[in-house]
């Protein structure tokens, strides 16, 4: 028959009639003349090899660790006035005004301009901290010129807030080619990777962690929330906390038996030695457990600008309100929830104002039996003073901590320990290091139906008070928290601070939620 061939011929056909539908799509898509090449009868590696002979496939060792490890490859700037500052990895860097769009993620920015492919995106909402990073910032008052260490999600953290901070990725971590870190040594012995999509935000949770605690070690509270705001869905999370714990004091010992490193021993860990070379070259000062941030710059005001948007960060209140009397302005502090919840209430915005560095929203008093905190506080540092935790980076709290040690009343210890333990499950700890205060509470009244706030309903049942500023006359005055989430929207009031009465009676919270931790509650 006209129409019978044989099997052979019929697969050849249909394989070159494959191949130049991919040819065509490839070159529609992408309109790369290197397609026609690529899907010819060669191999696809074999044929680019022939259109690129200078380029090297499949080779990863040709990249030169210190340039991959440093290297991000920025657009032509229009502007030579430079706009932010930062480190990565150890080495300076400066955005310049026009160059890059600052609302755009850390992620983003490493995907589009570096080689720096560890740092992952998966859930693009900070919930299952793939794109977990280490941060380095100088504490503002009344510590200043302190560094502490906190883990944020690349996802979520704008190059706009980049300014004056170190930013540290699992490349700058260790590598294969340089050298492993003890961190990531023990997630390997431990068995703690599989798949290893999720491997390198696991490997930064740690050493995070482990570098705000620092002199101090990890207890069993700190293990059980390290890994909070991190999604595994091959090892079951067992080897990874084994490898965790081998960080706690004598964990090395307790959890060698289930370490199979090749030498039967478990990777030693001293930061003085092990730290990447970066961080080790900051003066140790032993009595804080912080280290100097390479690049030394200090929080100051910015304004980074591109792709028709403008971010500002203004540092102090007096500047914050001419910002944001102008017309169609977004206000942003730790952008977890314009990010992460509601990417699309930032549609058409093309002004920024960031609030997470203004002085007088990360104020700090204890007045007699209450609590005064500034509106950008962070929840997680809301853990550390209520559980009057000061080790490592949370010693920028102390003063505080100790005001609240001296408290006569023991009940009131026992309440605020109770209410720490409620704010620990709230989200994950990347989204706590970042999250404010003010922002959990504007979300709780602009958003009523689809952000079940836990903070708001703790702090409803304490009686929190809420001082405000108006930007359009410059009136500050104090609101119940309970009458103000009720009153209309008002675009003009900016929360400044909050008063939290610490209970010294009978208080107890339950939560019931789907799963202990980084979920949201059915009932709080």
């Amino acid at each position: 028959s006209a129409f019978s061939m044989s099997a052979a011929a019929a697969d050849e056909d249909f394989a070159s009639l494959h191949q130049q539908q991919v040819v065509d799509r490839t070159v529609a898509e992408f309109g790369d003349p290197v397609g026609v090449t690529m899907m010819g009868p060669e191999m696809p590696v074999r044929a680019l090899k022939k259109a690129y002979p200078a380029k090297q496939f499949n080779k990863p060792e040709h990249w030169v660790d210190a340039e991959r490890v440093a290297g991000l490859h920025l657009p032509r700037a229009p502007d030579e006035d430079v706009a932010a500052s930062f480190v990565l990895n150890g080495s300076p860097v400066e955005i310049k005004q026009g160059q890059v769009d600052p609302s755009i993620t850390l992620h983003d920015l490493l995907r589009q301009y570096s080689r720096l492919s560890g740092t992952k995106k998966t859930c693009a909402q900070g919930g299952c901290g793939s794109c977990t990073v280490t941060v380095g910032q100088w504490s503002p008052a009344p510590y200043p010129g302190r560094a502490v260490y906190s883990s944020a999600n690349a996802c979520l953290l704008p190059v706009g807030t980049l300014d004056g901070l170190s930013i540290t990725t699992t490349e700058g971590l260790g590598s294969c080619q340089s050298g492993l870190n003890p961190v990531q040594q023990r997630v390997a012995d431990f068995n703690g990777s599989q798949c290893g999509y999720c491997t390198p935000g696991m490997v930064m949770a740690m050493y995070s962690k482990l570098k705000s605690l620092e002199p101090h070690l990890p207890n069993d509270s700190d293990m059980a929330h390290t890994l909070d705001g991190n999604i595994c869905r091959c090892t079951g999370y067992m080897p990874l906390l084994n490898a965790l714990g081998s960080f706690a004091e004598g964990g090395d010992g307790k959890n060698g038996k289930l370490c199979y490193s090749k030498t039967g021993q478990v990777a030693s860990y001293e930061p003085a030695v092990h730290d990447p070379e970066f961080i080790r070259l900051g003066k140790f000062d032993p009595a804080t457990g912080c280290r100097d941030i390479p690049s030394g710059v200090a929080f100051e005001s910015s304004c980074v600008s591109g792709a028709g948007k403008r971010w500002h960060r203004p540092v102090s209140l007096a500047e914050v309100a001419p910002l944001l009397n102008q017309a169609g302005v977004q206000l942003v502090a730790g952008n977890t929830g314009l990010k992460g919840l509601y990417p699309s209430d930032s549609i058409g915005k093309t002004v920024y104002v960031d609030v997470s560095q203004v002085l007088e929203m990360h104020a700090l008093e204890v007045r007699s039996s209450t609590l005064v905190v500034g509106a950008a506080t962070t929840i997680e540092s809301l853990g550390a003073l209520l559980s009057m935790d000061d080790r490592g980076s949370h010693q920028v709290l102390s003063g505080a901590i100790a005001e609240l040690e001296a408290l006569p009343d023991s009940t009131a210890h026992r309440n605020m320990r109770r209410m720490a333990q409620q704010v620990y499950n709230i989200a994950g700890v990347h989204v706590r290091n970042r999250a404010t205060l003010g922002g959990n509470m504007a979300l709780a009244k602009m958003k009523p139906e689809h952000f079940p706030s836990d903070l708001a309903g703790q702090f409803l049942a304490v009686g929190v008070e809420l001082t405000l500023l108006n930007t359009a006359t410059g009136a500050t005055y104090d609101k119940p928290l309970s009458e103000w989430l009720k009153a209309e929207v008002d675009t003009a009031e900016l929360i400044v601070s909050l008063s939290i009465p610490l209970p010294t009676g009978v208080y107890l919270n339950q939560r019931a939620m789907l799963r202990s931790q980084n979920c949201h509650a059915y009932l709080s």
